[in-house]
């Protein structure tokens, strides 16, 4: 494998605008707190990062069903 475990969860929300998950997605690409959507998410994309690396975290973007697509992304070998 490639060395990661992805575990995603997506749903077929009609309320995601193109505006709010670029809001999402640029909230872990900067990973500043304030952006974060509640400090829950912000704490989990930075321990993750912490302990797995920048390559790892939690990442945001359309499901295939039209909503959201929240996707964690963590290593599961040494690199």
């Amino acid at each position: 494998g490639d060395g990661y475990l992805s575990i995603s969860v997506e749903d077929n929300g009609e309320e995601l605008t193109e505006g709010r998950l670029a809001e999402l997605q640029d909230s872990v690409s900067s990973a500043k707190e304030a952006s974060m959507e509640g400090t829950g998410l912000f704490n989990i994309h930075k321990r993750i990062r912490i302990k797995y690396g920048d390559d790892c975290g939690m990442s945001f973007s359309r499901s295939k069903l039209g909503g959201l697509c929240a996707r964690l992304k963590i290593r599961i070998e040494a690199g």
